[in-house]
């Protein structure tokens, strides 16, 4: 029931060299401000497409780090500090989002991702490039 996006970035080789040259934490670090910066966009849109009566839902969309793990880097973006979407004063966004067999599903996340997906690849590979680059010079 996640609704996880995620962007591999391929093609680039002198970019993907570079950020191997990087020290782990560097590299990390790069990745994760990128992704950050990549997912702006999208939240952006996604308060646009949020349905409203009173906006609480579109207000409550935020950009939050993942849980950190040794695998996986990123951000996400929801409506609740939990891991569960179906938690906290807007869980109702979750019903919204994925359905049920009462309310058909409106799926503006997903919308969300759909419209802005190429801008946010965009922004991914610009700010890594940025910041493989600050970083090369830190060190």
């Amino acid at each position: 029931m996640s609704g996880i996006v995620s962007i591999t970035l391929t093609g680039d080789v002198k970019l993907l060299t570079k950020l191997k040259r990087l020290g782990n934490k560097d590299q990390k670090a790069a990745i994760r401000k990128a992704s950050r910066a990549a997912a702006r966009p999208i939240l952006q849109k996604a308060r646009e497409l949020a349905p409203r009566r009173k906006g609480a839902l579109a207000r409550s969309l935020k950009l939050r780090a993942i849980k950190r793990s040794r695998t996986r880097i990123g951000v996400r973006i929801s409506t609740s500090t939990l891991e569960s979407v179906f938690q906290g004063k807007t869980f109702y966004g979750a019903f919204l989002e994925f359905g049920t067999k009462r309310i058909a599903a409106r799926h503006f996340m997903q919308r969300a991702v759909d419209q802005t997906k190429e801008q946010a690849k965009a922004i991914f590979a610009a700010e890594l490039a940025k910041e493989i680059t600050a970083a090369a010079m830190k060190n």
